[in-house]
């Protein structure tokens, strides 16, 4: 994955291939504090050219102190993708929409 790190930049995947799949812009770039990126994944897991048609990824770091974060991920306006979309949290890790605990435990255990 890269992450291109201003605003207007992108977030692209790149397969072992070299086939690449730009699936967001970034909207703010504000470190350490803040970064918010477009969702430009449809419901049916295609990419969604339309900027009409996105979400939005807001992910605030707020530090706690000198070894803990708060981390909140905030997905916007999921209805934008039109008819499908409900089904959209579920479908990015939990009931209740992204799951950052493996990121969690990945830190914990580093």
């Amino acid at each position: 994955m890269v992450f291109e790190p201003r605003v207007g930049g992108h977030i692209i995947d790149r397969a072992v291939s070299g086939k690449e799949s730009m699936w967001a812009t970034v909207l703010d770039y504000d470190p350490p504090s803040h970064v918010a990126f477009s969702w430009n994944i449809n419901p049916s897991w295609q990419i969604e050219m339309d900027p009409t048609k996105t979400s939005e990824v807001h992910v605030t770091f707020t530090a706690q102190d000198d070894q803990r974060t708060l981390v909140e991920l905030e997905h916007r306006y999921l209805d934008r993708h039109g008819d499908g979309w409900e089904a959209m949290p579920d479908a990015v890790g939990s009931p209740n929409g992204w799951n950052l605990e493996p990121f969690a435990k990945a830190i914990t255990a580093a």
